[in-house]
């Protein structure tokens, strides 16, 4: 063994020990000459109760911890409340359940009263003077918060700098969180969770921030729920306003003062990104992305715009509503537009789309610049439509077949069909099937011509016909008609073979000119022909009327026809026939009397009477 403390503590192997010393516990003791050696053991105490500068029992001491008495010479049993040096604080209260770890934390450790506290940091908490179940945790976090109770304060400043009582129900988590403003009170019930969120609370209340920076503006504002990386902190940062709902990183309220927003989408980089705006101040809705591009600069109110790049360029407009993939996304807006479907109502450039129109289905009226008060409904209807206004377009591509209207005005286009000019004014146009000219049914009021067309293929060469003042009314009626003009048509297939003929009239099914290029021709049901240049008119029979026909009956299936007959009624009411033929009289031919009968034949020509006393056949030549 070494004879100096500290040469040699290892204890002796086993072969140096005696008998007597392997059985004895071994201990370091003076060896004489100034240092230690490892001798055999015994005397000493055998517990902690035994030492002599320790407590004599354990008995009433339960719970309770080991600590230097006040002399300080000995250990001692005691209720620890406190230990406080000058360079920290270690304050463990198990009567009240409080914990205080740090230099100064809890200034006011000696006389602060509550309970359920945990308070770890420099200077944590160090204002505090009443606290219940509250955790502070973090160097400087609360530290002029005087009172508080179910309070989380968590990361270094959190809470750090706004004073005052009654700082409860607030929930601070990361850097600077919930820091608050300098001598004004945090306010109650605020949650702000990351680096920076809510720093600047002044007074304020129930806010809930979540995000790094999240609503790091927000001072006198209360009941605002934002979340988001500098959320609420974009390039207006929202201070003062109340009840708001801002999601998104960089997304923020139009104002400092909004009040009542919902706002939600990433606003960063072009500030275009996808979002949803409920603005209750102008009671405007927006959604999607980039829409409209002027949120938060524009003035306009009541509008709605649903859909990616709805309306971006929407500035003053009011009372305006596009639902649809770019509906309204190019054109200067004008108030009372309504726009539903992609691309409807466009508009092009920095052209003003006109106001009071309404565009249904994909690139509806999509070219508008400059008219008003039209409506088109149907994919591609009036998609060429610029400044005409008070049109009515309805089906798919309606105005826009084989002419795409663009300027005119005061026109109804139902059907897959269009006008036959671009430029035409009061034209009504309701067809059926698709394309211009096509056999379809339809109903034609074109004051251009002067024209009303109604049936199937009805002047089924319109628009292209250029004759004017004709009217077809019927299915296939005029159904080849050109340049013909001031003709009636009324009855299927009346007039079926016209082309160029003019101021025929032509009733009933079937009713038709003699030929194409005839004109003046009269054909009623093909019963009463004639030809009005000339007032010939005859009965039965077929082609033209010549002016020997001036007043004529024709029947082709018999020898003698009755022209006509005339009848009086009454009490004493007669009747008397006229007749012209071939045949001798008498016979079949009967007749009341004093009916006339002209025979036109044989050596018997001549005027007769009927002298009989009744009807009958009884014949006199006059």
């Amino acid at each position: 063994m070494g004879n100096a403390l500290g040469t040699d503590l290892c204890p002796p192997a086993a072969d140096d020990l005696s008998t007597s010393e392997t059985d004895t516990a071994l201990r370091l003791a003076p060896d004489g000459s100034g240092g230690v050696e490892w001798a055999a053991g015994g005397g000493g105490g055998t517990t902690f109760v035994g030492l002599t500068d320790t407590p004599s029992a354990f008995t009433s001491d339960e719970n309770q911890l080991v600590g230097v008495n006040a002399t300080p010479d000995a250990l001692e049993h005691k209720t620890l409340t406190k230990v406080i040096t000058a360079s920290g604080a270690l304050f463990l209260d198990p009567t009240l359940d409080a914990v205080v770890i740090g230099e100064a934390g809890v200034g006011n450790v000696g006389t602060a009263s509550g309970t359920d506290v945990v308070v770890i940091g420099d200077n944590a908490g160090s204002a505090m003077t009443t606290m219940n179940q509250s955790v502070v945790i973090g160097a400087d976090a609360a530290q002029n918060v005087t009172a508080d109770f179910d309070a989380v304060f968590i990361g270094f400043n959190a809470g750090g700098v706004g004073t005052g009582t009654g700082a409860q129900y607030n929930t601070a988590v990361g850097f600077n969180a919930l820091r608050g403003v300098a001598a004004t009170a945090l306010g109650q019930a605020n949650t702000c969770l990351g680096a920076g969120a809510g720093e600047s609370i002044a007074a304020s209340s129930a806010n809930t921030l979540v995000g790094a920076f999240a609503g790091e503006d927000v001072s006198t504002g209360s009941n605002n729920t934002v979340v988001g990386y500098n959320s609420a902190g974009g390039a207006v940062n929202l201070t003062t306003g109340s009840r708001n709902v801002v999601v998104g990183s960089f997304t923020d309220t139009p104002a400092v003062g909004s009040n009542d927003f919902i706002v939600i989408g990433d606003m960063s980089g072009s500030n275009l990104g996808s979002r949803i705006v409920v603005d209750p101040a102008d009671d405007n809705v927006y959604m999607g992305s980039g829409t409209p591009g002027g949120y938060g600069t524009s003035t306009g109110n009541h509008n709605t715009a649903i859909g990616d790049a709805a309306a971006t360029t929407l500035t003053t407009a009011s009372q305006t509503t596009f639902v649809g993939a770019q509906a309204g996304a190019a054109g200067n807006h004008s108030d009372a537009n309504t726009g539903i479907g992609y691309r409807a109502l466009e508009g092009i450039g920095a052209v003003s789309m006109g106001q009071s129109n309404v565009a249904v289905g994909a690139n509806a009226m999509r070219s508008n610049q400059g008219g008003n008060s039209n409506t088109a409904v149907g994919a591609g209807s009036a998609v060429g439509l610029s400044s005409g206004a008070q049109n009515v377009f309805i089906g798919e591509s309606a105005g826009n077949q084989a002419v795409s209207v663009t300027s005119g005005s005061r026109n109804i286009v139902v059907g897959s069909t269009s006008l036959a000019s671009a430029t035409h004014n009061d034209v009504i146009v309701i067809k059926v099937d698709t394309g211009l000219g096509s056999n379809g049914q339809q109903i034609v009021v074109d004051p251009n011509v002067d024209g009303v067309f109604m049936g199937g293929a009805s002047a089924g060469n319109w628009p292209t016909v250029s004759g004017v003042n004709n009217t077809s009314i019927g299915d296939a009626s005029g159904i080849a008609l050109t340049s013909g003009a001031g003709n009636t048509f009324i009855g299927a297939d009346a007039g079926a073979t016209e082309t160029t003929g003019s101021t025929n009239t032509c009733i009933g099914v079937g009713a038709d000119v003699p030929g194409a290029g005839t004109s003046n021709h009269v054909n009623l049901a093909g019963i009463l022909f004639g030809d009005a240049s000339g007032l010939d008119v005859r009965i039965g029979g077929s082609g033209a009327v010549s002016q020997a026909e001036r007043l004529a009956v024709t029947d082709t299936n018999a020898d003698t026809v009755e022209v006509f007959s005339l009848e009086t009624t009454g009490t004493n009411g007669a009747k008397a026939r006229f007749y012209v033929g071939t045949q001798a009289p008498g016979g079949t031919i009967t007749a009341e009397p004093g009916s006339i009968y002209i025979r036109v034949a044989g050596t018997s020509s001549g005027v007769y009477n009927n002298t009989g006393a009744s009807s009958g056949t009884t014949w006199t030549q006059l």
